[in-house]
């Protein structure tokens, strides 16, 4: 099942400490940063799940999204094989990295190639 978009809100994660890379090196304008800091610039990225579970699929691979906090998707490369979970931090990188889904379509095809 895959479908409603995630949308996470960047600004929740200024302060992590889950090593993601550092939004001081993700943002090229030093005023930005600040403001950004400060509160007054809000990053938002949606990323569309039925995009991702589309590309997957193009690659023979099976994707859902299941309702757990910690492990929220599941990618498979053969139905007969059991779902490999990917954990909150790792989808997180999207977000907090700002990488692209092509990136993480090419992570998921690699990883689970037979």
């Amino acid at each position: 099942m895959s479908g409603a978009p995630l949308v996470i809100f960047v600004n929740n994660f200024k302060y992590s400490k889950q090593a993601y890379y550092p939004f001081i090196l993700s943002l090229d304008d030093p005023e930005n940063i600040v403001r950004f800091y400060d509160g007054d610039i809000s990053l938002i990225v949606i990323i569309d799940t039925e995009f991702v579970a589309n590309r997957l699929r193009c690659e023979n691979i099976d994707f859902r999204v299941i309702s757990d906090d910690e492990w929220p998707w599941e990618v498979r490369h053969d139905a007969d094989e059991a779902f490999t979970r990917l954990s909150w931090h790792f989808i997180g990188r999207l977000g907090t990295e700002f990488l692209s889904l092509r990136w993480f379509v090419n992570e998921m095809t690699e990883r689970l190639a037979p």
